[in-house]
C-alpha cells in the first residue's frame, strides 16, 4: 500500500525519467481518491496519458497488458513502467479534471462514475463517501450505485 507521499514520489520518478509534462498526466482511481482525501492509501498508481506519450513507451520497448472487458467496463490496456500503470487517455472532458501537485486529477463526480462502472467491493467505501453527489448522476448510474451499495452492505464505512 502507498500513502500519498509514497505515491507522489513513485509517480514523480517515473514521469521525470520519461520527460513527460505532469500537467498531461491524469491521476485516476485510487490515486484520485487519495488526492480527494477519501482514503489514506492505495494499492497501485493508475494514470492516463495522451497517445504521444503512450507511443513513446511502446517505442522504448514497454509491453502492453490487456485486461478483458467486463459487464460495465470496456477492455483496458495498461503499460507498467517503474511501478506506474499507464493507461491510454480516452476522451477526457477537461471539466472532469482539477489540478493537484501539478498533475491533472479526476474530479469527485468523475471518480464516482468510474467507481460505479467498476462496481468492485474495494470501491464501495469511496462510493459511500461520494454518494452525496448522486443527484448529478443519470437514473441508470443512480440505480447501479444503490445496487452496488446494497450488494456490499456492511463492507464499507461512510
Amino acid at each position: 500500500m502507498l500513502n500519498k507521499e509514497q505515491f507522489l514520489a513513485k509517480l514523480n520518478a517515473a514521469v521525470e525519467s520519461l520527460g513527460f509534462d505532469k500537467r498531461r498526466v491524469i491521476i485516476s482511481h485510487g490515486g484520485a481518491s487519495m488526492m480527494h482525501n477519501l482514503r489514506k492509501e492505495t494499492e497501485d498508481i493508475d494514470v492516463s496519458i495522451p497517445k504521444e506519450y503512450w507511443d513513446l513507451l511502446i517505442e522504448n520497448g514497454c509491453e502492453v497488458k490487456v485486461l478483458p472487458a467486463r459487464e460495465y467496463v470496456s477492455e483496458v490496456k495498461i503499460i507498467e513502467y517503474m511501478g506506474v500503470d499507464f493507461h491510454l487517455e480516452g476522451n477526457v472532458d477537461p471539466r472532469d479534471l482539477m489540478c493537484f501537485y501539478g498533475y491533472a486529477v479526476t474530479k469527485q463526480l468523475r471518480l464516482l462514475r468510474d467507481r460505479i462502472a467498476l462496481g468492485r467491493e474495494k470501491d464501495v467505501s469511496d462510493i459511500m463517501k461520494l454518494k452525496q453527489l448522486s443527484r448529478f448522476l443519470n437514473s441508470c448510474e443512480q440505480s447501479r450505485m444503490w445496487s452496488i451499495c446494497h450488494q456490499h452492505r456492511g463492507t464499507a464505512t461512510a
